[in-house]
C-alpha cells in the first residue's frame, strides 16, 4: 500500500513539472511566433462599386487580403478597415503620402488603395443564355510606405455573365480583384527583393532572455523600417539567438538598440556580425 502511494506521488511530480515546463516554453515562445515576416506586411484600402453605387461587403479587398495571407504575406489591417477614420479612399488614391500615413499608424510596409468598379452591360444577348454581362475595371496602385513611392498602377479588365444580375457582378468583381492581387504581388516582391539584396544579415544574442524581455525587444525591432526580416536561431538557457536582416550596417542596428529607451538595451559586445545585449535594467 505504502509503495503504491509512492508511485502514485512520483507520478503527480513527475506530471506536474512535464506540465511547468510546457506552460513556460509555451508563453517563452509566444512573442517570438510574432517574428517579422520575410515579406512586408501589407494594409489594403480598397472600395467596390457595382453600378455607380458603393458596396459595403468590401468582396474585392477581402479577396486581395487572402490572397496576401496565402503567399506569406502579413497583413495589417484585415478586418479593421470599419474601425479606420479615413476620408475616402479616393483621396488616398490621389494622395500617396496621405495613404502612407494611415499605413504606418498600422505598421504596414506597403499599402495598396484605390477601387474596383463594376457597370453592367448590356451585351443584347438571348436571355435564356446569359441575361446579364458584367464588366469590372480597377484602378489601384500599391505604395511603398518609406518613401511615398508608387510601385505600379493597376488598371486591370475583367468580364463576366450570369443568369441572375447579382452574380453577374459579383464574377466579375471578383475576377479583377483577382488580377489585382496577383499584380500588387508581384510588384511587392519584386522591390523587396531589390532591398532584401542591399541588406546584411546580423546576429543578435539577448543574454537574459526572459519572456518580458523577449516581448520587449520584440516590439523595438517590429516597427523597424531596416529591419526586413527576424528569425530565431535558438534559446537555450536564458539565452537568445536571433537572426536580423538589416538595411543598414551592424552599428547603424547597434546605435538604434542602445538608444531605445523603453526598454533600456545595453550593448555588451560587438563582433564581426554578431551584437550581444542585455534588455532592461
Amino acid at each position: 500500500m505504502r509503495k503504491t502511494h509512492t508511485y502514485f506521488l512520483t507520478a503527480c511530480i513527475i506530471f506536474a513539472l512535464t506540465l511547468i515546463v510546457f506552460i513556460v516554453n509555451t508563453r517563452t515562445g509566444k512573442a517570438l511566433d510574432e517574428e517579422k515576416s520575410n515579406y512586408p506586411s501589407v494594409m489594403v484600402l480598397v472600395d467596390d462599386y457595382v453600378d455607380g453605387v458603393k458596396q459595403e461587403r468590401l468582396m474585392g479587398q477581402a479577396i486581395i487580403e487572402e490572397y496576401f495571407l496565402a503567399n506569406n504575406f502579413t497583413v495589417a489591417n484585415k478586418g479593421r478597415k470599419d474601425k479606420i477614420n479615413v476620408d475616402g479612399i479616393t483621396l488616398f488614391y490621389a494622395n500617396p503620402k496621405r495613404s502612407t500615413e494611415i499605413a504606418r499608424k498600422y505598421g504596414a510596409d506597403t499599402i495598396i488603395v484605390g477601387r474596383i468598379v463594376c457597370d453592367y452591360n448590356d451585351l443584347g444577348k438571348v436571355e435564356e443564355i446569359a441575361p446579364f454581362a458584367y464588366d469590372s475595371r480597377s484602378d489601384v496602385k500599391p505604395i511603398r510606405v518609406s518613401d511615398s513611392e508608387v510601385l505600379g498602377y493597376g488598371n486591370l479588365v475583367a468580364s463576366a455573365e450570369a443568369i441572375e444580375k447579382s452574380a453577374a457582378s459579383e464574377k466579375a468583381l471578383e475576377a479583377v480583384a483577382k488580377k489585382v492581387s496577383k499584380f500588387s504581388t508581384a510588384r511587392i516582391a519584386e522591390f523587396w527583393r531589390k532591398e532584401i539584396y542591399g541588406s546584411i544579415l546580423i546576429q543578435l544574442v539577448c543574454v537574459n532572455a526572459s519572456e518580458e524581455n523577449i516581448t520587449s525587444l520584440m516590439n523595438v525591432l517590429n516597427p523597424l523600417r531596416e529591419v526586413r526580416a527576424v528569425r530565431k536561431r535558438s534559446l537555450r538557457d536564458n539565452v537568445l539567438a536571433l537572426d536580423i536582416r538589416y538595411f543598414g550596417t551592424i552599428e547603424q542596428l547597434s546605435k538604434t538598440l542602445s538608444n531605445t529607451n523603453e526598454p533600456i538595451i545595453e550593448v555588451l559586445n560587438i563582433k564581426n556580425n554578431k551584437i550581444e545585449i542585455k534588455v532592461g535594467k
